[in-house]
């Protein structure tokens, strides 16, 4: 029996009910307040994509979200397909697309499958160089099926519903541009055993659940996810948390190693702040805000004031 840990580090019991309306109004408010039709999702049927999608079909209703699979060769979609069934999901969406920058506009029709394979595939045999790992393929995937989702996205006027979880995002465990690469992340404050809590409360069928489906990525034919880590969920949620009494320092270095290693990933780009020169070379950038700034200043307090 696994403990979906329920109770926080404080000791206060989590309030699933709670934790789910108030990600249902965020799903709600990102989609609404930018004017988009929809929410896309990338849906693997693992545990976290599946957790994003009966969220947003709360939030949104079932027409207001595709849930898009997005296999390599012959893994497996049919348990994303299956998610996307009981929650009566499109199987497909047709949509008229505007170029706003030519003006054109076609009527297109996307479909719930898509085959990732072909790209990837091209991309190894005219890039071997760049492609020799199994973490390099993995890598490919995750970018290959982020380009997918962002075009549908955009050919829908929706958004691309993020489904990295707290744990994996401490430690690194995605991809930078690839399943990293989305508009917004509902579930990034839940550490994945609370994940399995709240799929619990939302009514994920059970082999879903921890217990009877091992955390698969599909980044290697031989190992799960838990094995890629060096270590379990339940352990890894424990050491970030703080939680260390009984656990092996070697398994505490390797996390704080993972969270050290991981920083990069976490924020945009650095850049060189040219503030203080500006106001040193008296630079009337010191004084007055280009139209741009305005407009992006203007753009992230909306987007921001939704929360």
């Amino acid at each position: 029996m696994i403990v979906f840990f329920d109770v926080d580090t404080q000791g206060v019991k989590m309030n699933y009910k709670k934790i789910a309306g108030t990600i249902e109004k965020f799903i709600y408010e990102k989609v609404e307040g930018q004017g988009r039709k929809m929410g896309v999702i990338g849906l693997s049927g693992g545990i976290d994509s599946t957790v994003v999608a009966f969220l947003a079909k709360n939030a949104l209703g079932p027409e207001r979200v595709f849930g898009v699979c997005l296999p390599y060769s012959t893994q497996d979609y049919h348990k994303g397909r299956k998610i996307a069934h009981i929650l009566d999901l499109p199987s497909s969406v047709t949509s008229e697309v505007h170029d706003g920058v030519t003006g054109e506009r076609a009527v297109v029709t996307i479909p719930g499958i898509i085959n990732i394979q072909p790209e990837v595939d091209e991309s190894i045999s005219k890039h071997p160089y760049l492609f020799r790992t199994p973490t390099q393929k993995g890598n490919l995937m995750a970018r290959e099926r982020m380009i997918k989702l962002m075009d549908i996205a955009y050919s829908l006027n929706s958004i691309v519903l993020g489904t990295t979880n707290k744990s994996e995002f401490e430690i690194g465990f995605f991809t930078k541009y690839g399943d990293g690469g989305v508009d917004v992340e509902p579930v990034l404050d839940l550490y994945k055993m609370e994940l399995y809590g709240l799929a619990e409360h939302l009514g994920v069928p059970p082999e879903y659940l921890y217990d009877k489906m091992k955390p698969d990525a599909g980044l290697s034919d031989k190992m799960n996810d838990e094995q890629i880590i060096g270590l379990t969920y339940p352990v890894l949620d424990k050491i970030l948390k703080g939680n260390t009494e009984n656990i092996d320092s070697s398994l505490i270095s390797r996390v704080n190693k993972l969270v050290r290693n991981a920083e990069h990933k976490k924020y945009m780009p650095p850049h060189p702040e040219l503030g203080k020169l500006f106001k040193k070379e008296n630079h009337e950038r010191n004084y007055t805000e280009t139209n741009s700034e305005k407009l992006r200043k203007k753009f992230i307090e909306g987007f921001a004031g939704l929360d």
